[in-house]
């Protein structure tokens, strides 16, 4: 899994830090449901996140899945496309009260 940075101590990835060496201007990472993108370094560093919401996070409940359209028919350039038959994540997401103020 390839990350701007470790989300957690106990779940292994790959830095973007450790792979900016790489040739490619673009490099497309998954499995990170959140997404990102980053420029470093004159490269790209993309990931549109999952099609589903697996956590109710809040950062997965306001999130709205996409995917990314890149077009390289002439000068190089990308965009994520939200999808728009993605309900809100309030509409999809069980969320349980704890009765917890934390």
């Amino acid at each position: 899994m390839l990350l701007p940075k470790p989300f957690s101590d106990k779940v292994p990835c790959t830095r973007i830090s450790e792979v900016v060496g790489t040739e490619a201007d673009y490099t497309l990472g998954a499995h990170a449901h959140l997404g990102y993108h980053e420029f470093t370094c004159g490269k790209y560093f993309l990931n549109p996140g999952a099609f589903a919401r697996l956590t109710n996070l809040q950062k997965e409940i306001v999130r709205v899945p996409k995917v990314l359209f890149m077009d390289f028919s002439g000068e190089s350039r990308y965009s994520f496309i939200p999808l728009t038959t993605a309900r809100p994540g309030l509409e999809v997401m069980d969320i349980i009260e704890t009765g917890l103020n934390c």
